[in-house]
């Protein structure tokens, strides 16, 4: 088995972990800005699922559900970034920038052909990620910057994961059509290895976090 395979199995594996978090913080503790994740979380893991179901069935691979995915990524990722840095006219700056990218997404899913598709995919890729960069690294300085005010540790964690798989993706789709970007491809399920990794660890941190909140609250009532 080559490293690429390897390295996409594991990754698979590990879609469901972020998955669970996640959905313990939005349901459970009613963290609605880092729950929103949830969202990108199902979206991996349904493609994970779907990427098997193709392995197994032997049918056609259906590119436009990787549109879709890309899309709900992207979009769920910068409006996350964009709600933590916390500026005033955040909402409608970050609204026309996810419409932009909407109508993007959705004019290559419906009004191109399956090669125009393979051959645009990166390129919009490279686009959104590169955009998406800076957003993560303002929030994050907005966080150190609060967080002598309140615990924010696990969201700096789950910014500095977009952060990293964002980054990361904008070299190996700039090395993807030289030798060695094909030859080693198997760095980009790496890559989204450590991120769902981390996006587990940021989810744990918020979850300790709400649960000592919610103790800290009941000794309160009670005393």
């Amino acid at each position: 088995m080559t490293a690429t395979k390897i390295s996409m199995v594991i990754s698979e594996t590990v879609t469901i972990v972020p998955l669970f978090f996640s959905s313990l913080v939005l349901f459970r503790y009613k963290n609605k800005s880092s729950g929103i994740l949830l969202f990108v979380c199902l979206s991996s893991f349904l493609m994970s699922c779907y990427g098997k179901y193709y392995e197994i069935s032997d049918s056609i691979f259906i590119i436009e559900t990787r549109v879709i995915y890309d899309l709900i990524e992207h979009v769920v990722f910068i409006w996350f970034c964009s709600s933590l840095i916390a500026f005033s006219n955040w909402k409608k700056i970050t609204g026309i920038l996810c419409i932009a990218i909407f109508t993007g997404w959705m004019h290559m899913a419906l009004f191109m052909s399956r090669d125009q598709i393979m051959n645009t995919l990166g390129t919009y890729e490279m686009i959104e990620m590169i955009s998406l960069v800076p957003f993560a690294g303002l929030a994050i300085m907005k966080q150190i910057e609060l967080n002598y005010k309140r615990d924010s540790l696990g969201e700096q964690i789950l910014l500095f994961a977009i952060f990293f798989y964002a980054f990361s993706t904008i070299v190996i789709l700039g090395v993807f059509n030289t030798a060695i970007g094909k030859e080693h491809y198997y760095i980009h399920n790496i890559s989204a290895i450590i991120k769902d990794l981390l996006f587990s660890y940021g989810f744990w941190v918020i979850i300790k976090r709400e649960r000592r909140k919610k103790n800290e609250l009941v000794a309160k009532t009670t005393g």
